[in-house]
């Protein structure tokens, strides 16, 4: 099994996170999401906690396809993001 480091390295790592998140939404976009965008999107989906690593595989692959390149940096169109999550949930058995 991978090892995700230690305890103190997740709340490093998760902190960074935030940061990041928290410097995007200063940029001006309208339908475009940074990466970290992206994943809290994604994070925060109701279906979230169905996700296997196999789907995280095939959003990734589906993703990194259709991030583009700025002047600040990467991103997406939120569209993108919302049809490729809509794509890996219509693969599942109906929720219940």
């Amino acid at each position: 099994m991978a090892s995700w480091g230690s305890e103190e390295d997740r709340a490093a790592s998760a902190q960074h996170l935030k940061i990041l998140l928290d410097m995007s939404q200063k940029l001006e976009l309208e339908e475009e999401l940074t990466p970290i965008m992206a994943w809290s999107y994604i994070s925060k989906h109701e279906r979230f906690t169905e996700l296997t690593y196999t789907d995280f595989e095939l959003l990734g692959e589906e993703l990194i396809a259709k991030t583009r390149c700025f002047g600040f940096g990467a991103a997406l169109e939120l569209l993108e993001v919302q049809d490729a999550l809509n794509r890996i949930f219509a693969m599942k058995a109906p929720k219940r």
